[in-house]
């Protein structure tokens, strides 16, 4: 055992932690299931998470679960409004039927209160409903599945 680490439950593989990942890549010496097991272990072992593909972090506000901090401060944002008498309600995670058996997921629904969006000096929405979709990155499915919204529904989606 003087190769392997003194953690319990440790194993040779543990020895890697020192080592890049493109340096273990490139020494051609380890399968794809040992590359996993290799990451999986380092990410534990500092406590980290895995981030999302681009980058974003999911974050837990008021024992809801968000795809980003970006989404749980809209939603904080939204809850003052609300507080404030700006909005009458909101809904998260709303499914729009798209065709193709596709479907659209909205992170909020707002209903406004009438005249909350002039005094905030933002455009007025017809009926002052908005779909709201907090974006860090307009992927090409994104953008088909904003166009299909307008298409199908008449339903413009504001970006936040």
């Amino acid at each position: 055992m003087g190769s392997t680490s003194s953690k319990p439950g440790g194993c040779g593989a543990e020895r890697n932690h020192s080592r890049s990942r493109r340096a273990v890549l490139q020494s051609g010496s380890i399968t794809t299931e040992e590359l996993l097991l290799f990451d999986r272990r380092r990410l534990s072992l500092r406590g980290e998470t895995r981030r999302g593909k681009y980058g974003a972090q999911s974050v837990e506000v008021d024992g809801i679960r968000f795809a980003s901090k970006r989404e749980a401060v809209r939603y904080d944002v939204l809850k003052q409004h609300k507080s404030a008498g700006d909005v009458r309600w909101f809904a998260m995670q709303v499914p729009f039927q798209l065709p193709g058996k596709t479907k659209y997921l909205a992170d909020f629904v707002v209903v406004w209160a009438p005249g909350a969006r002039a005094r905030m000096r933002m455009p007025p929405a017809p009926g002052e409903i908005t779909v709201e979709d907090v974006k860090g990155v307009r992927t090409a499915v994104y953008r088909l599945k904003r166009r299909q919204m307008l298409d199908v529904h008449g339903i413009e989606i504001t970006e936040v």
